[in-house]
């Protein structure tokens, strides 16, 4: 089956999945973005227009309550700082701390305590704002 060009050039500046591309056959969900037959699962990730890439750094409902809890596990410093979509130098720099600091957090050397987790915790629940600064 062809798709027609429009559809194909809609989607490409649409900028939201990979080729080869076409509708879902959900009649509910004909009018969405196209998709590509593996990515059938991400039609309301589509349909919302948000990029795979967003997707791939979204931080879970549980990792975030988690994280604001103050009870972190293993990946959720890495999974909070490309939520936020920084370097770890630029991390550092808005929570205040140095890159070596960080990069044990985030490799589990060492578990952020006190003020640390605090910081962390004020990022989960004020993304932008760290972002911003």
């Amino acid at each position: 089956s062809s798709v027609s060009p429009a559809l194909l050039s809609g989607a490409k500046a649409h900028g939201t999945l990979a080729e080869p591309r076409r509708r879902h056959r959900n009649p509910i969900l004909a009018w969405s973005t196209p998709v590509s037959a593996a990515c059938c699962g991400l039609l309301r990730l589509a349909a919302c227009g948000l990029r795979l890439a967003a997707w791939s750094r979204a931080l879970t409902r549980a990792q975030r309550q988690r994280i604001t809890a103050g009870n972190l596990r293993p990946g959720d410093v890495t999974a909070l700082r490309k939520f936020i979509c920084l370097t770890q130098e630029q991390f550092a720099e808005a929570l205040g701390i140095s890159v070596h600091t960080l990069r044990n957090w985030e490799q589990d050397r060492v578990t952020p305590d006190g003020p640390g987790l605090a910081l962390l915790r004020t990022a989960a629940r004020h993304p932008r704002t760290i972002r911003e600064s």
